[in-house]
């Protein structure tokens, strides 16, 4: 111990305060301020440091190391793929996007079964345990925020492919809430049904909003139909305490918006089509969703938004059509009139 330290603890028992002989090791300051407390060179205090850390790690070593939890799930996977596309979008920053896109691309790949479902953990190049609700919804998140991030299609057709696995495999076919676990699970005493939004959002708060984004970016609007009836099917339960449900409501007020699309029609990284790209990525409107239509892309993109098949630009000048409740308006080419269009509130009814 230093000179100076000796006879000092700073560890207090809890319940009552008083101190216990012992001390939690930290550094209270940088070693530059604490070098000149103790009249030392800083170059001998890190020295001193150095020494004092590898005897500790010498002691540590001789004890049992705790278990480490290495398993990938694909629900929290969703979740941070969600909020890394999200994020490269907003703030133009390519790495978190393409961080999004490997754990997309390792989900795909290492997490399903021979039929296409998706499994829940992956261990040691093993996945296993069927997929819950949770890991569908998630992980459709996080692909539809991936594609609006990187405009590859595919990141759409997956998440459209997988919704509909999980409406086979979770919808009750009546009210059109989603259970938990799949409809070949297990026998259980009952198949739960989890709207709450705790820690993390429930699976069926995060479906809503997936089936509305869904329906904005497919023109498919048998998935606004699921969703509406998922609101139906939750509605008595919300109103009783609508602070519970939090993430839901946010597929609420899409909803109730009526929800936003622009279709980007340009040459691919086109000044003109960047610019209007980044106007739709800068500003804040959640009710907003985003395709782009590209000479190279057009077929596949017909194919997964078949909408979007006429929806071309004049000449080699982008443009930007605005749909609002599956009508598109007139093109839009000046980035300061697609932000007016952006930032007034979309029109739309829950009725």
């Amino acid at each position: 111990m230093l000179p100076c330290f000796s006879g000092l603890t700073n560890y207090h028992d809890e319940s009552t305060g008083r101190k216990t002989g012992l001390n939690i090791l930290h550094l209270p300051a940088p070693l530059s301020a604490l070098a000149g407390q103790l009249g030392m060179e800083k170059h001998t205090l890190t020295q001193l440091v150095d020494e004092i850390r590898a005897t500790l790690i010498q002691a540590r070593s001789r004890r049992p190391r705790p278990h480490l939890d290495d398993k990938v799930l694909t629900d929290w996977n969703g979740l941070m793929i969600t909020a890394m596309a999200t994020a490269g979008m907003a703030f133009d920053a390519p790495h978190y996007t393409e961080c999004a896109a490997r754990a997309a691309d390792f989900i795909l790949s290492a997490m399903r079964d021979s039929n296409g479902r998706l499994l829940h953990r992956w261990r040691n190049g093993k996945a296993s345990v069927t997929a819950c609700l949770d890991d569908y919804a998630f992980f459709i998140a996080g692909l539809t925020a991936l594609y609006e991030a990187t405009h590859e299609v595919r990141w759409l057709r997956e998440a459209a492919a997988l919704q509909q696995v999980q409406d086979t495999l979770h919808r009750d076919g009546t009210s059109g809430v989603y259970y938990l676990t799949a409809a070949d699970a297990p026998d259980l005493l009952m198949r739960p049904v989890e709207a709450y939004d705790a820690a993390c959002p429930s699976g069926n708060s995060v479906t809503l909003l997936n089936l509305a984004r869904l329906a904005r970016l497919t023109g498919n609007q048998e998935h606004e139909h699921s969703a509406r009836r998922l609101l139906e099917g939750l509605s008595t339960q919300v109103r009783h305490m609508p602070g519970g449900y939090t993430m839901l409501l946010c597929g609420v007020d899409f909803l109730s918006g009526g929800g936003r699309t622009v279709v980007v029609s340009g040459e691919q990284d086109s000044p003109d089509t960047e610019a209007l790209l980044t106007t739709v990525a800068s500003a804040y409107s959640p009710d907003t969703c985003l395709l782009l239509r590209t000479p190279m892309n057009a077929g596949q993109l017909a194919q997964a938004a078949p909408f979007t098949r006429h929806l071309t630009h004049k000449g080699r000048t982008a443009c930007a059509y605005v749909c609002e409740n599956y009508t598109c308006s007139q093109p839009v080419t000046d980035p300061r009139e697609l932000l007016e269009h952006i930032v007034k509130p979309a029109g739309g009814s829950l009725d």
